[in-house]
């Protein structure tokens, strides 16, 4: 559905805000026993449940607004829609696991992007449940639904989670691609305009040698003071009713992209160091890291403390901090079966404390020693209900939590020194 979003001058609504201005249906939906929403005894299942992605695009000669979604648990398909006009709303394609054989349910929502010259694609991973289970790299043509799929790791239990597309020569266009799977693999992929080729860049394990499964997009950063291309992320799955009780230990993690395989032997791992209470937060307080500890290393990694604990939904940068949103599950509450999460913020290029309070954790309004645990600063904030991943907003995190409720905490971000970065000289006398 679209809806007409217009408002007046002075931010109030319009005589048509709210009216819905076009609906798109999948032909895979209505085959997938849609009329028995109207059946008295309907029980609940996913359509089209997956993230939808929007961006500009040309077509050699004009710009169009394209909308790409997926089914999501709704089962396999993907679909495009030419948006630029709302009140002529074009259909461009759609395709399921018969038009692509390794498409599975896509958990993640797909990227939009120019991967060479007039080369405009839809990338994602194939996600879970594919026929043969294996991990694959999808890319579409947005204009006319051309495929490419190239397997990455085999079956039969295995999919390619959310991927995130970088330029890493910033010439505009999209060349890497970074995407985790459910074997714990995360891969590398380049020559995405061309035939892609995945490396593995790491391989997820538990302590006792267990894969970690990935499902959320990773996120990546160039080290500003040595400039390595590090990939973040964290483990574990949240995808069905066995996921509720799993207790495989899972982990959050820093690796440097240098060009081999890192391994777990050689990560630096950190550590949650305390746990207590500040205010109506439950806190937690982590290792101090510093870069000269991670030089020689492959990254940093750290185990979630909590059993059930995991990771499903990506890290994000807020100033010089990593944060990542943790969900613990408790199948054992029928009013709250989602749980309860944290959200933590740390240094990201050591998996350490950050040097300063990030979070007003007694929400007193200032940025104090009221605001550490025993005089360690708190880089976690437990929730009560499990969050969802936080937006900042200058200085306040707001978050939605599985309640239905919202809930915003003042943070503080870092303290760069003011100082003149470069100087060009524009006219000489």
């Amino acid at each position: 559905h679209a809806f007409d979003a217009s408002i007046n001058a002075n931010g109030t609504p319009t005589a048509t805000s709210g009216d819905e201005i076009y609906a798109f249906m999948r032909n895979k939906a209505i085959e997938s026993g849609l009329n028995q929403v109207a059946n008295p005894e309907y029980e609940h299942k996913y359509f089209v449940d997956g993230d939808l992605a929007v961006a500009d695009v040309y077509d050699g000669t004009n710009w169009k607004t394209v909308l790409v979604g997926t089914m999501g648990r709704g089962g396999p398909g993907v679909f495009a829609l030419d948006v630029t006009d709302p009140e002529d709303v074009e259909f461009l394609w759609e395709l399921d696991e018969d038009d692509i054989a390794d498409l599975g349910h896509n958990i993640g929502r797909p990227v939009i992007a120019q991967v060479a010259n007039g080369d405009w694609r839809v990338v994602f991973g194939n996600g879970i449940d594919s026929e043969d289970g294996d991990a694959s790299f999808i890319t579409i043509d947005v204009f006319d639904g051309d495929v490419t799929s190239t397997q990455l790791d085999d079956g039969p239990t295995n999919g390619l989670s959310a991927v995130l597309a970088r330029d890493t020569n910033s010439d505009g266009l999209a060349d890497t691609v970074y995407a985790g799977d459910l074997e714990g693999s995360m891969w590398k992929i380049t020559a995405v305009s061309g035939t892609p080729s995945g490396t593995r860049i790491f391989a997820a394990e538990d302590d006792a040698g267990n894969p970690q499964p990935i499902t959320a997009a990773p996120l990546v950063g160039r080290d500003p003071a040595t400039l390595t291309t590090w990939v973040f992320f964290g483990t574990g799955k949240y995808l069905n009713e066995d996921d509720l009780v799993d207790t495989q230990q899972q982990s959050w993690y820093g690796i440097k992209d240098i060009g081999t395989e890192a391994v777990r032997a050689d990560l630096v791992q950190r550590s949650v160091l305390a746990v207590g209470t500040i205010g109506d937060f439950t806190v937690r307080t982590v290792s101090e890291g510093t870069a000269a500890e991670v030089a020689t290393k492959d990254g940093w990694f750290m185990n979630l403390p909590v059993q059930k604990e995991r990771m499903v939904v990506p890290n994000r940068f807020q100033g010089s901090s990593l944060i990542g949103t943790t969900r613990i599950p408790d199948a054992s509450d029928a009013c709250r079966p989602s749980g309860r999460g944290f959200i933590m913020a740390i240094d990201p290029f050591t998996g350490g404390r950050l040097p300063q309070t990030f979070f007003d954790a007694n929400r007193d309004g200032v940025f104090n020693d009221g605001d550490e645990l025993n005089g360690v600063i708190v880089s976690g904030l437990g929730i009560d209900s499990s969050p969802n991943n936080p937006i900042f907003i200058e200085n306040v995190m707001q978050f939605s939590k599985d309640d239905g409720n919202t809930d915003a905490v003042r943070v503080q971000g870092s303290n760069a020194e003011a100082r003149r970065a470069s100087w060009r000289e524009i006219m000489r006398q």
